[in-house]
């Protein structure tokens, strides 16, 4: 996953806790979810409904007056106050990953976790139920495991666990060792160049 892919998650799951908690706190969850899975539904019917949200030709101002236009109607005002928030900052190009961090704090919240987990290649049944079982018991939850075929990645594994991020890929774990050897090597020639000093 690109830094940019991951900066654009983090962003979209402040938008989305804001709106979780929100809803949450006004008894509202079922309705603004609801909403979500509608816009959802648009833009699977609708492709052209995406292209339309991430297009950089539009200006956010156009963005919402066609959302507020169409569906505002529809929209519970929690739902639709997001969008509102998300177009002054002109962030409504990352509603997908908007709607992925909503339904990750909605397994969660509900006691299950869901977990994207990128792999050059595909996993077994085994693999992915032994996977879900160490971090179900690590995280006190009812994992689910969402997996993402990575071809780039050089064997391993990288997981995503809501804001988390880790990386167990063998090009991470040899730019790891790399890091390790350099230091190493940088350590012992400031040694030596010590001991010749002091001699």
């Amino acid at each position: 996953m690109s830094q940019e892919s991951t900066v654009n998650a983090s962003i979209a799951a402040v938008y989305a806790t804001a709106l979780y908690d929100a809803a949450l706190a006004a008894g509202a969850v079922d309705d603004v979810l609801s909403d979500i899975a509608s816009m959802v539904e648009l833009a699977h019917n609708k492709p052209e409904w995406n292209e339309f949200l991430r297009s950089p030709a539009i200006t956010s101002e156009q963005k919402l007056s066609v959302i507020e236009r169409t569906i505002g109607e529809y929209l519970n005002a929690l739902t639709l106050s997001t969008l509102r928030a998300m177009a002054r900052r002109n962030r409504l190009d990352l509603f997908r990953q908007f709607v992925h961090e909503m339904e990750i704090l909605h397994r969660q919240r509900r006691g299950r976790l869901l977990v994207d987990a990128l792999t050059p290649m595909p996993l077994t049944p085994d693999q992915i139920q032994g996977i879900e079982r160490a971090l179900s018991a690590k995280y006190n939850a009812q994992v689910a495991l969402n997996v993402i075929s990575a071809p780039n990645l050089i064997g391993g594994i990288q997981l995503k666990i809501g804001d988390t991020f880790v990386d167990g890929s063998v090009r991470q774990k040899l730019f790891d060792m790399t890091r390790r050897i350099r230091h190493s090597v940088l350590t012992d020639v400031a040694v030596d160049s010590q001991r010749m000093v002091l001699a």
